[in-house]
C-alpha cells in the first residue's frame, strides 16, 4: 500500500515539474518582446529567447529525479546524473550570460 502511495507522489512531482518547464516555455515564447521593432535579431537572440526555457527545462527534470529519490527512500539525496543535469543547465545559463556581456 505504502509503495503505490509512493508511485502517485512520484507522478505528482514529475507532472509538477514538467508543468513548470513547459509555463516557462510558453512565457518566453509568447510574452518576451521582440525588441526594438528589429525584424532580425539574430542568431544570439534566438538562443537567449529559447535557451531559457531549456535551461528551465533540464533544472526540472534535475528537480524530478530529486525528488523521485526523496520519496523513494526518505532521503534527500542528490544524485550523480541530477548533479550533471544541474551542472549541465548552469554551464548553459553562464554562456548565455557570457554572451550578453
Amino acid at each position: 500500500m505504502a509503495l503505490q502511495f509512493k508511485k502517485y507522489w512520484i507522478i505528482f512531482f514529475i507532472f509538477l515539474c514538467l508543468m513548470i518547464s513547459i509555463l516557462f516555455t510558453v512565457l518566453w515564447f509568447y510574452v518576451w518582446p521582440e525588441g526594438l521593432g528589429n525584424g532580425k535579431q539574430g542568431f544570439l537572440f534566438f538562443l537567449v529567447r529559447y535557451g531559457h526555457s531549456f535551461v528551465w527545462f533540464l533544472i526540472s527534470i534535475a528537480t524530478a529525479i530529486v525528488w523521485v529519490r526523496l520519496v523513494l527512500t526518505g532521503q534527500l539525496v542528490v544524485t550523480r546524473n541530477a548533479k550533471l543535469i544541474y551542472q549541465l543547465a548552469g554551464c548553459i545559463y553562464a554562456l548565455f550570460v557570457f554572451f550578453l556581456l
